[in-house]
């Protein structure tokens, strides 16, 4: 994969919609994790994600509370195919399943980027930062 397809890749995520808007859990998500490459992590627990989704979505999300929920970015961004988990055998990871917070934390499940976006996100900082900007353009 080179550059221009990871940011495509990383751009047309399948998005929720509700009543016309778009629910920026992934996209969010997806910032998160970009910062997380950059502190030397290629995962990162479900824990340590979800305050900082829950604190964006606050800001960006919904107005409807009941879908400000930060494991619907964490488990379903594997659908899109940029996103995996270490213990995949915990989870249906092609299956549209709704885990429950506390199944999360108490597994101590940890998501990140498949191997090859993290090495090219990773390996060069232009590509992570026009990423971002890409996301921040587009959402």
């Amino acid at each position: 994969m080179d550059e221009k397809a990871l940011l495509e890749k990383i751009t047309k995520i399948r998005m929720f919609k509700s009543k016309g808007e778009r629910a920026l859990h992934k996209p969010l998500l997806i910032l998160c994790a970009i910062a997380q490459i950059h502190q030397g992590n290629r995962f990162a627990l479900f824990s340590d994600f979800e305050p900082q989704i829950l604190a964006l979505l606050e800001g960006f999300g919904p107005l409807n509370k009941s879908e400000n929920k930060a494991t619907f970015p964490f488990t379903r961004l594997a659908n899109d195919g940029i996103w995996v988990f270490d213990k995949p055998d915990l989870l249906q990871e092609t299956k549209k399943k709704d885990y429950q917070s506390a199944f999360l934390r108490a597994n101590s499940i940890a998501g990140g980027f498949t191997q090859e976006i993290y090495d090219l996100l990773k390996c060069n900082i232009t590509n992570a930062k026009r990423a971002t900007l890409n996301l921040e353009q587009k959402y």
